[in-house]
C-alpha cells in the first residue's frame, strides 16, 4: 500500500498506482482524481482516523508520500523574512506523526528550500523539490526543470501549478525503490 498525503494532482504515487500497486490519497481540497479522499490533516483525530484505516488494510505501508503546504516557508511570504515569524508546522507535525505510528518501509516529505530553516538539512534535493525521509537516494537523468514563476498570471494559479510533483520525480524514487531487495509485490 502507498499513502500520498497532501496528494493534490497524485502525480507523486501515480507511477505506484499505474504499477498496480494499492494507492490512497489524501487532500483537503475536492479531488480531481476519484481516489482521494477529502481530509483536513490539520486535525490529529482525522490523522487517527487514515492510521486507524490504513491497520485494517496492511499492518504496513511500502511508502508514504507527503507534500504539505509551502506556504509557511515558501521564499513568497514576506512574514518568513521577519525574525519573530514562528512558521506554523501543525501539518508538518501530523504527516511526521502518521508516518511514525504506520512505520512504513519508505517515507517522504517533500517541500521548499525555505523549509530547511524549520527541519533541517533535507536527504535528498533534486532542483527546487526538497526532500526528507527515509528513501534510497536518486538521479533524475536531466534533472528537474526550475519552477518558472513569472509564467503564472496570478498567486492562486502560480501555487497550484508549482505545487505539482514532475513525474521526473516520481519515477526517480519508484525506480530507487523497486530496486530495492526488500521490495513488496502489489497486492
Amino acid at each position: 500500500m502507498i499513502l500520498d498525503l497532501f496528494s493534490g494532482s497524485g502525480n507523486a504515487t501515480g507511477i505506484w498506482q499505474t504499477a498496480g500497486y494499492q494507492v490512497w490519497r489524501f487532500d483537503i481540497v475536492a479531488p480531481e482524481t476519484p481516489y482521494t479522499k477529502p481530509v483536513d490533516l490539520n486535525f490529529k483525530w482525522q490523522c487517527d482516523q487514515i492510521i486507524k484505516d490504513v491497520r485494517k488494510v496492511c499492518d504496513r505501508p511500502l511508502l508514504i508520500w507527503a507534500s504539505p503546504p509551502c506556504t509557511e516557508y515558501s521564499d513568497a511570504n514576506q512574514r518568513r523574512y521577519d525574525p519573530l515569524f514562528i512558521p506554523d508546522t501543525t501539518l508538518w507535525r501530523n504527516a511526521q506523526y502518521i508516518i511514525d505510528q504506520l512505520n512504513p518501509e519508505w517515507h517522504v516529505i517533500e517541500n521548499v528550500r525555505g523549509a530547511q530553516f524549520t527541519w533541517g538539512k533535507p536527504t535528498q534535493r533534486h532542483g527546487p523539490y526538497y526532500l526528507w525521509g527515509n528513501f534510497p537516494k536518486f538521479n533524475i537523468p536531466g534533472g528537474v526543470e526550475p519552477k518558472h514563476l513569472e509564467n503564472y498570471k496570478n498567486k492562486k494559479e502560480r501555487a497550484k501549478k508549482t505545487a505539482i510533483i514532475p513525474l521526473k520525480l516520481a519515477v526517480g524514487l519508484y525506480r530507487a525503490i523497486v530496486t530495492q531487495k526488500t521490495l513488496y509485490p502489489p497486492q
